[in-house]
């Protein structure tokens, strides 16, 4: 009876096991670092220094390494294609210090996530259709948490 205990025991924690490993978050590497690809995204496209993720033709998220130190540049390109900047702030999350731009054009929200450090500058960037996007890391639903959550 012990011996019968035991083995359901042990299928139990199996199957217990297999459930966890299988709702795992996928992994994306860019350089030398890591990160868990948010929630319902697919990657799409890599690059040596660019990740995109999508997950319909309106929702996507990009990551890219080795950015340059500039920020103004960058943020004056992008209004240059004739985007609106609606909100630029610097916040503190998952210990790093980020600049943020959004930006919108043609009711497509876009937000930039720009990390600069000792360890390498990256974006990540998240475009969106949904009007109710404001950016905000905190939200529960930002994919761009995830990333940042997860970043090593």
């Amino acid at each position: 009876m012990k011996m019968k205990k035991l083995l359901m025991a042990l299928l139990l924690m199996s199957v217990i096991a297999i459930s966890v490993s299988a709702v795992a978050a996928e992994q994306a590497q860019i350089g030398q670092n890591t990160f868990d690809v948010p929630d319902g995204y697919t990657i799409v496209q890599t690059e040596d220094n660019m990740i995109m993720m999508q997950i319909d033709e309106n929702n996507a998220v990009t990551v890219t390494i080795d950015i340059p130190d500039d920020i103004e540049s960058s943020k004056q390109t992008i209004l240059d294609q004739g985007y609106e900047l609606v909100n630029e702030s610097t916040v503190q999350y998952a210990d790093k210090d980020i600049n943020v731009q959004g930006f919108t054009k043609d009711d497509i929200t876009s937000y930039n996530y720009i990390v600069l450090s000792d360890d390498g500058n990256y974006v990540v960037g998240v475009v969106s259709n949904d009007p109710n996007f404001d950016g905000d890391l905190e939200s529960g639903s930002n994919p761009a948490a995830t990333i940042f959550d997860t970043w090593a």
